[in-house]
């Protein structure tokens, strides 16, 4: 509903713009043309046509949003060539033709397609009866052509070369590359597996195929007889392949080839039927003729048994359906991935273990590609993909004792038929995490840890223990002595005379520390000279005792016990006493 309600608004809008849009032209259109989805509505987005082609805005699945520049076999509505096919548009997209190049761009002026430099000014787009869509200039030479660019089709006036492919799309309504290509070689064409490059089917190994000369193979090609690889001379084939007799009344139907999105290379053929009003399709011709030899017929490992109408899909043993699609190991082991990091043994996170497919179980890889080894035993082959990150497993043949890595991607597998001796056994790299340690392992651990970490222990705590007895003892047999003791300790050697200035109450103050105060000396040493001498960088001077005679005079006398000043009476004269008397302890 909503994209309904989205493509009537966009109508509603761009109404007055179709009522001036010109006829479908026919075969030519010339510079400076413009077209859209939206000018030509009306006719479902054609806006040149030519015979039984057309070239038009295409809508795959009827998606909003989703166009594409293409050109479609009209009568049946195939689409055998797309311009834009991983970058769709919306469909006010605008085409333009300029004498420069023919370009798809976006509503905003992005490009989303354009054709690249040319050589020579562009004078018309056409498009030919065969459904070749080319540029030309003034001459009539061609410029670009569609035929040189294809997708995922090849028409019967259309010339694949070597080295040139056809790509699959996604979906039919998705035309984006998908995973499977047509490559053309110089000694064969072949259909791959573009996730791992593995082949999976060629002509040269089809019985229905015939080889009609030696020579190198230029081209592909296909027309209302048959396939062929024809050489340089394009007339001379190398391979072909003839289809069978028509069933319809119309033998010369239209005849196409196509790469579908399963990975299929089908020949199909467009024939009216006797009413003359529809299309009847035929497939003349489909490779791999087994749906079990396509490389995904059932998923990644899935099992592909085949029938007599279809083919059917399991898992092997020791694996169950996964929700991602294809199988995956019951025992709940990981498949390896194409990562290092994943994948390395021994990280102490993940190992790498290796689990057999069971017996009769092949590989489409092995068919075609060549061993990594041969001649070698089993245990070569689990070395070689455990040392390779890609690698997710391996195939061994033991007639030949041949390697065979699945590398990167591992598509389906399929029963073998003859169980000979060209039978290879089939191993998966897995990863196994290791399981949570049970209680009792715990248990263990932790008394394992104790043990180790104990006698440690114990040696710290009694190094700790040691080192502060001793730190303890050394504190206190060293002698505290403080800034004012070292002052004390100096001058204690002589006995002064206190002061006058001092009172009776600082006197009889038991409590404080006595003070002595050098106020009678001429010369008053510094605190920087009394540290000098105490730490024996500066001799200590003699006292110069005749300078202190002044002093016997400035006391005037003794004092009595009872604090009172005495007589005047001469002063004791000055005598050394020890450092004890004066800062001993108290």
């Amino acid at each position: 509903m909503a994209s309904s309600s989205l493509f009537f608004l966009l109508f509603v809008v761009f109404a007055p713009l179709l009522s001036v849009a010109g006829p479908v032209a026919r075969e030519f259109v010339y510079p400076n043309f413009t077209a859209s989805y939206l000018h030509f509505i009306d006719n479902s987005g054609v806006f040149l046509s030519s015979s039984a082609f057309a070239a038009a805005f295409h809508n795959p699945g009827r998606q909003p949003s989703r166009y594409y520049l293409a050109v479609l076999h009209a009568p049946s509505g195939a689409v055998v060539w797309t311009a834009n096919p991983a970058a769709p548009v919306p469909p006010s997209a605008n085409l333009a033709l300029t004498s420069a190049s023919l370009a798809l761009a976006l509503p905003d002026g992005s490009l989303a397609w354009s054709t690249p430099r040319l050589a020579a000014p562009i004078a018309a787009l056409q498009l030919l009866p065969s459904g070749e869509l080319r540029l030309l200039d003034s001459a009539n030479a061609s410029l670009w052509s569609s035929f040189d660019h294809p997708t995922d089709t090849l028409l019967p006036d259309q010339l694949l070369p070597a080295s040139a492919s056809l790509f699959s799309a996604i979906s039919d309504s998705d035309p984006a590359p998908g995973d499977y290509r047509l490559l053309v070689t110089p000694a064969d064409s072949l259909l791959q597996w573009t996730p791992t490059s593995l082949v999976y089917w060629s002509i040269s190994s089809d019985l229905r195929a015939t080889k009609d000369s030696n020579f190198q193979v230029s081209y592909m090609a296909v027309n209302g007889t048959g396939l062929y690889l024809l050489a340089g001379d394009r007339k001379t084939a190398v391979f072909r392949m003839i289809f069978p007799p028509p069933t319809s009344s119309f033998p010369d139907g239209f005849h196409i080839a196509k790469l579908d999105p399963s990975g299929r290379f089908r020949i199909l053929s467009f024939s009216p039927n006797e009413s003359l009003s529809a299309v009847v399709l035929d497939t003349d011709f489909v490779a791999p003729s087994n749906d079990c030899d396509l490389p995904s017929a059932c998923g990644s490992l899935g099992l592909c048994t085949p029938g007599a109408n279809s083919s059917k899909c399991s898992c092997p043993p020791s694996m169950g359906p996964s929700p991602a699609g294809g199988c995956s190991p019951s025992d709940g082991s990981i498949l390896a991935n194409a990562s290092c990091r994943h994948n390395a043994e021994g990280d102490g996170e993940t190992s790498a273990t290796y689990m057999s497919l069971g017996r009769r179980i092949g590989y489409f890889g092995t068919k075609f590609s060549m061993p990594v080894a041969s001649g070698a035993n089993i245990s070569v082959c689990q070395y070689l993909c455990s040392g390779n990150c890609s690698c997710l497993g391996f195939f061994y043949k033991n007639s030949s004792k041949s390697c065979y890595l699945l590398e990167h991607h591992i598509g389906s597998l399929f029963i073998v038929d003859d169980g000979g001796d060209n039978l290879a056994a089939g191993y998966i790299k897995t990863l196994n995490r290791p399981s949570p340690p049970s209680p009792s392992n715990k248990f263990s651990s932790s008394v394992r840890f104790v043990i180790i970490l104990l006698p440690s222990t114990a040696t710290f705590l009694l190094v700790i223990c040691i080192s502060f007895m001793y730190f303890t003892t050394w504190r206190r047999n060293t002698p505290r002595m403080g800034g004012m003791t070292r002052i004390k300790s100096m001058t204690s050697g002589l006995r002064w005379p206190m002061a006058p200035e001092f009172s009776e109450e600082e006197e009889d103050d038991d409590d404080k520390e006595e003070e002595i105060t050098i106020t009678g000396l001429p010369t008053r040493p510094s605190m920087t000279a009394v540290a000098a001498m105490l730490e024996g960088t500066t001799p200590a001077c003699e006292p110069r005792l005749k300078s202190l005679n002044y002093l016997s005079l400035y006391g005037g006398g003794s004092r009595d016990p009872n604090g009172r000043r005495g007589s005047a009476t001469a002063s004791p004269p000055l005598s050394y006493v020890s450092s004890q008397e004066v800062s001993g302890p108290r």
